[in-house]
Parts: C-alpha cells; structure tokens; sequence
C-alpha cells in the first residue's frame, strides 16, 4: 500500500458539481483544499468510535500509540474500546503457531505457545497444559490433578494445635501432615517410612 505524502492536497468538490467541468473556473471555485494536517486534525481528540462491529475502527484515547502488539516490546499498551471482535485468534507475528483465541463454533478460549496448548477456558472447566498434555482442571466438585504434586520445599509446621490457621489449610512438614479443621485448630497425621 502506497504512503501519501504529507505535501498533498486533497481536492472535493459539493455532490451536486458537475465534474465534467472540473477544469472550469466555476468548478474550480467550488472545490475546498484539504492537507494531511487537516486529516489528522480531523480525528476528535476523544479518539475514533466504535466497538470492533463491521465497517467501523475501535477506539483509541488521544494518548495512546500502537506497538507492534497491545503491549509493544518498548512497553507502551493500547486502551481499546469496550468490546474488540476477532474472527477466530490472535497469532504472534514471529510465530503463527504462538496464538490465543477461540476454537470456531466454542467458547473455548485457548492459549498456544510454539504449537503447544497451554490454556483452556470454557463454561463448564479450566484446563492448564504442559506442553499439549492437560495437568490441572476445575470440575464442578472442585480440581483434578493429571501427575504428581511437588512442593517447592516443605511448609513450617504450626508451633501448636492452636496455631494461627484457615479452616481447609494444609502443611506439609517431614514428620507430619497438619489440617487446619477450624479457625487456629490444627489436627495432624504422622508421617512413616514404609518398609
């Protein structure tokens, strides 16, 4: 797409000018000169209307400048308007298959990195993925867990059964396993090498 430089002019002429007669003093009294100045003036400083529906631009506030991403790699992030419509995902320039979206004819909302599915949301579950395999969801009882749960390191046992707690707290120390069942009342399992 051709760059318009900003020493044109643009020419218009009233709808009901005869533009057969363009060259014609009369037409040309007529027309009204327009520069690239007066285009970009033109744009109210509240920004361009619309809402991502068809034929019109999303808004942008006076302050905001577009990067090459919603939040560009120099940091800058673009407000757009209440509502942004996509067809189907929005790909990673550098990476088509680094996309998020949703999958056509679902809710699902989804997130890939290089290829891999990664993120999964729908009406009923969300679903975190490892490299394509699913390990943690939501279900409507509570979590499901797809692979074994590791602690970065062991958690600091309560000093007392009636430690500050959360009711539904667990710790995980190396002796014991502590529950918190109440307000600052704590219960404990012991813990033993099996042989």
């Amino acid at each position: 797409m051709a760059t318009i430089p900003s020493g044109q002019k643009f020419h218009t002429i009233a709808a009901d000018v005869d533009t057969m007669n363009r060259g014609s003093a009369s037409a040309n009294a007529d027309r009204t000169i327009f520069t690239m100045a007066d285009i970009a003036a033109s744009v109210p400083a509240s920004g361009l209307s619309g809402s991502g529906t068809a034929g019109q631009v999303s808004r942008f506030t006076a302050s905001d400048t577009i990067a090459d991403s919603l939040i560009g790699d120099d940091g800058t992030t673009v407000s757009l308007g209440t509502d942004v419509t996509i067809g189907d995902s929005i790909k990673f320039s550098e990476d088509s298959a680094s996309k998020f979206g949703f999958f056509a004819g679902q809710d699902n909302f989804f997130i890939y990195n290089e290829g891999s599915l990664q993120f999964e949301c729908n009406n009923s579950t969300t679903t975190l993925y490892h490299s394509g395999a699913y390990k943690f969801w939501t279900v409507s009882t509570g979590v499901k867990l797809n692979g074994t749960l590791t602690l970065s390191s062991l958690n600091t046992a309560p000093s007392s059964a009636t430690d500050t707690g959360t009711l539904g707290e667990i710790r995980w120390a190396a002796d014991y396993v502590y529950l918190c069942t109440a307000t600052n009342i704590w219960v404990r399992a012991a813990l033993a090498t099996w042989v």
